[in-house]
């Protein structure tokens, strides 16, 4: 069961948002992101430079694949 505290150290993690594709096609109509579908998927090495990009030293990161 996780405490209160335990609860709140992941509120200062380190969290590197990755988008790795652009081809979702269901459509939702809630969609904060559909301007961005063009149906391909990104670029290996972009999605290593977003992730090295995002690193923080001395804390603890988590990259969040999109």
């Amino acid at each position: 069961m996780n405490t209160l505290l335990e609860k709140e150290k992941t509120t200062k993690e380190n969290r590197i948002w990755i988008r790795i594709s652009a081809a979702c096609n269901e459509k939702c109509l809630f969609c904060l992101d559909s301007e961005a579908q063009n149906g391909k998927l990104i670029e290996e090495e972009k999605v290593k430079k977003q992730i090295r990009d995002g690193y923080k030293l001395g804390v603890y990161n988590r990259v969040i694949l999109s």
